[in-house]
């Protein structure tokens, strides 16, 4: 892929998953959907160290 469709599929996942969180939180039951939430918003956290990495761009 390149830098540009890694870049749109980034950006368009992070909308989805910044959208997704708080619907799962708000609609979900029990503790599932509380522990899915967690797991996505750590995910979430995790790809901003590794977007630079991810699309070999340098400091």
């Amino acid at each position: 892929m390149t830098r540009t469709a890694i870049s749109a599929v980034y950006k368009l996942l992070i909308i989805v998953v910044t959208v997704g969180i708080p619907l799962l939180l708000y609609f979900g039951s029990g503790s599932t959907a509380g522990l899915l939430a967690a797991v996505l918003s750590f995910g979430v956290l995790a790809s901003y160290a590794l977007y630079a990495d991810l699309l070999n761009r340098r400091n």
